[in-house]
């Protein structure tokens, strides 16, 4: 009977403890963690749970029926840096100024997700997967640790695609981040992940590639998922008091409205994106019907954490909304249902077409059931009947009440016409050729943002489709080795369309690639005609000046530059880096080339050209660290290597000269001149060694 009754005792004090612990978790007083997920070029109605079939996403469907679901939610911006910039600060472009993905930084006066949550005392760190929310773009403020993309290339030539960080990768990294943040278990965490690959090119690996051969963009998302999966797995021990937010920045076209990427048009497409929210309080299986705005993601999560700071957001908490679960203290704020909610107009903006091809800046207002674009003449849209878009109401039903709602959103739509911050940025031509490398191609800003949406005599994107297709094509031709197809379809472009900039730029890269310096020279004025003010086409003019050996006219080129900019571009002062070392300047190759290191450490050249000034000054010891560097930057890279055997050899290093020695060997073709002459130090190296 005693055993029984102890056996008993045993079984209530567990029983209490389940109940205290299981208490514990739902009505803890310690803050919440955040996890926020931003899937890039990602459009809703390619997920499961907003209705796609064999969509393969079920770790992503799994969330949504944990938690809520937000039907409807629109991005402000069809591209990467500028939407990020409004998930991240809860304001559209037009408040904090970031227009592309190029020649663009945030703001540091505005407060973000992350500066807001580190000030209430939490950790924070990101990792992301693409050149353009690289760390130098300003989205990395607030962040403790910031795990980036660096790409590392010489050219500025406007290019295509780039190795992107996969999303095994990325959360791989962001499970260690995650791991960290574990050493510290007594202060909540705010960790952003980006992960990439529903982005162009399309190369899931198998076997989503064998599964969705048909889809391949499909099968970056599905693969995406897996990867998702394995990190919801992971963090199981901190679900219980952790929101998981997960979005994206836009969507893609995939040939409706003849766009074929994104960037180009503001149609939903590209701008309805994913929504869903799980956590600790929220009642599993919601869907909210309601629109939303990715400018209210981060006033919600910091409503979902009752903090009531939400810095100079211009979105809205939406917290309010959310049907708490049985355990929950929480109740929904009686001003927010789905009867009195304020229908808040979603504002869009594009200003890549402008920036790349000349075209006019296009801005678009989702206004309740009507979606408007500004172009020239006009097109307004009813969601409610016509949700793909393709029924233009001005044209064909330009009655009083739809000219009525077409002026309404005009006038709406001139409140957002003026930037309160400066977010354009003096970057490097090595972000340029990053983002052209995603498959975006930039240029300098060319007009104030206002005048570049009112300029009269360019097209609207949305008349230049046949130019879009043919560019699009023009480039497939490029990345397969075609160049006269590409040629061919680059010159039809220009001949209807004489400021297409990024045709002249292209059509130059291809005169370059096969050694036609004079078309090439023809192409690259024509763009510096159009475009005076672009460091671009000075640049390239400069490299192809460089090849014929007219040294002269190169730094004619990168000094005009200069003139207007100043030292502020590596690569421009590693070109004159080189040009000094041809004229035997070497005190001014040295300061060049120091330069350029400081501005943009993970550049080969400048390091390669400093090396080199500092060999012929026989500083070796100077000199064996900076050809280390362009190294490490870029492998396999023989004349580095030889170059970096000859001073470790002066310096009195012999075996590690004889291990470089060795290396160019390898790395070198047998037809290249310092083939010969690697293998006669290598063979001398050996003499000294015997006689020795």
């Amino acid at each position: 009977m005693k055993k029984q009754l102890v056996i008993l005792v045993i079984l209530v004090l567990l029983f209490i403890g389940s109940i205290f612990t299981f208490a514990t978790l739902w009505w803890s007083d310690s803050p919440a963690n955040i996890i926020l997920i931003t899937i890039d070029t990602l459009r809703a109605d390619r997920l499961g749970c907003y209705g796609f079939p064999d969509a393969g996403t079920p770790n992503i469907e799994r969330l949504a029926q944990n938690g809520v679901l937000f039907t409807h939610v629109f991005a402000q911006s069809p591209l990467t840096l500028p939407s990020h910039s409004s998930i991240l600060t809860g304001t559209n472009p037009t408040l904090h100024g970031v227009r592309g993905n190029s020649f663009y930084r945030l703001p540091s006066s505005l407060p973000t997700l992350a500066k807001i949550l580190k000030s209430y005392g939490y950790q924070t760190a990101a990792v992301v997967s693409s050149a353009p929310l690289s760390r130098d773009k300003g989205v990395d403020q607030g962040f403790d640790e910031y795990d980036d993309v660096a790409e590392n290339d010489d050219s500025w030539e406007p290019g295509r695609y780039l190795a992107e960080r996969k999303a095994e990768e990325t959360i791989s990294r962001a499970l260690k981040q995650y791991q960290k943040f574990s050493q510290q278990p007594d202060k909540p965490f705010f960790l952003w992940i980006h992960v990439f690959d529903p982005h162009a090119e399309y190369q899931p690996p198998k076997p989503f590639s064998d599964r969705f051969a048909h889809d391949l963009y499909q099968g970056e998302i599905a693969y995406t998922d897996a990867c998702l999966g394995k990190l919801f797995e992971a963090i199981i021990p901190v679900q219980q008091n952790t929101f998981i937010v997960l979005t994206a920045d836009h969507g893609e076209g995939l040939g409706e409205h003849g766009e074929l990427s994104h960037g180009y048009f503001l149609y939903n497409t590209t701008l309805h994106v994913p929504w869903i929210i799980q956590g600790p309080m929220i009642a599993p299986g919601q869907k909210i019907g309601h629109y939303a705005r990715s400018i209210d993601i981060m006033p919600t999560i910091l409503g979902l954490l009752d903090i009531q700071n939400y810095g100079m957001a211009q979105g809205q908490d939406l917290s309010g909304l959310l049907q708490p679960n049985q355990h929950s203290t929480k109740k929904p704020s009686p001003e927010m249902n789905f009867t009195n909610f304020p229908a808040r107009p979603s504002y869009a903006e594009t200003y890549y077409s402008h920036q790349a091809f000349g075209w006019r800046v296009l801005k678009s207002l989702h206004w309740g059931q009507y979606k408007y674009h500004a172009t020239k003449a006009g097109e307004l849209y009813d969601l409610a009947t016509d949700p793909q878009e393709k029924h233009n109401l001005l044209i064909e039903h330009p009655n009083p009440e739809i000219l009525k709602i077409q002026e309404t959103c005009k006038s709406a739509l001139s409140k957002y016409q003026i930037s309160m911050q400066s977010a354009y940025s003096q970057e490097s031509e090595q972000s340029l050729h990053q983002a052209s490398g995603l498959g975006y191609v930039s240029g300098y800003i060319t007009l104030q943002p206002e005048q570049a949406l009112q300029e009269a005599n360019a097209p609207d994107p949305t008349e230049m489709q046949w130019a879009i297709a043919k560019f699009h094509e023009a480039q497939t031709w490029m990345e397969l080795g075609q160049d006269q197809k590409a040629t061919v379809l680059f010159s039809e472009i220009v001949a209807q369309d004489p400021g297409n900039l990024m045709s002249w730029a292209l059509l130059g890269k291809i005169a370059v690639r096969n050694q036609d310096l004079t078309r090439a020279i023809q192409h690259y004025q024509k763009l510096h005609d159009l475009r005076p003010q672009w460091a671009m086409p000075k640049k390239a003019l400069a490299d192809v000046a460089m090849q014929l050996k007219d040294y002269a006219q190169a730094q004619r080129w990168l000094q005009a530059i200069l003139d207007t900019q100043g030292e502020n571009d590596a690569m421009i002062l590693s070109r004159l880096a080189y040009l000094k070392i041809m004229a035997n300047d070497w005190s001014e190759a040295i300061r060049l080339a120091q330069k350029a290191t400081f501005q943009d450490p993970n550049l080969p050249s400048a390091w390669f050209y400093l090396g080199l000034a500092l060999e012929n000054q026989q500083d070796y010891a100077k000199a064996i660290p900076a050809f280390r560097a362009a190294i490490r930057l870029r492998s396999p890279w023989p004349e580095a290597q030889y170059h970096y055997a000859l001073c470790l050899e002066h310096h009195g290093l012999k075996d590690a000269a004889k291990i470089a020695y060795q290396k160019a060997l390898q790395d070198i073709r047998p037809n290249d001149p310092l083939y010969v002459e690697i293998q006669r130090k290598l063979q001398e190296n050996a003499g000294q060694k015997k006689g020795f």
